[in-house]
């Protein structure tokens, strides 16, 4: 378990701009496009215009897709979802109303089962 919280926290990679992020029209997201054209610096992956995508940043595949804490994260929205997601991460769903989510907490406490909000 500590050698896989170790791996979990060496999990990094720059942030991924598209091409001339600094420049762009507010009407456009700041999200990942592929660099295209043989002139584009970021194409050609000249260091000071960014970083680029590449298969080399993934994250290996006996942690991929954990929470930091080291377990697989759960979406529940009933206690029968709840009870099976035993060895776990649960995060309980935003349309559950307060009542079910008191109770949810309550049985999660007794099952000890990890809760993220």
């Amino acid at each position: 378990m500590a050698d896989l919280k170790a791996k979990i926290a060496k999990k990094w990679h720059p942030r991924f701009f598209r091409t001339d992020e600094d420049r762009r029209k507010k009407r456009l997201k700041p999200c990942w496009r592929r660099p295209r054209g043989i002139d584009n610096k970021k194409q050609q992956a000249i260091k000071s215009h960014g970083a680029v995508v590449h298969i080399g940043y993934r994250t290996p595949n006996e942690i991929r897709g954990l929470h930091p804490i080291g377990l697989p994260e759960r979406l529940v929205r009933n206690l029968a979802e709840l009870e099976a997601a035993r060895g776990c991460a649960v995060r309980i769903a935003g349309g559950v109303g307060l009542r079910k989510r008191n109770t949810m907490r309550l049985r999660a406490a007794e099952l000890s089962i990890k809760l993220l909000n």
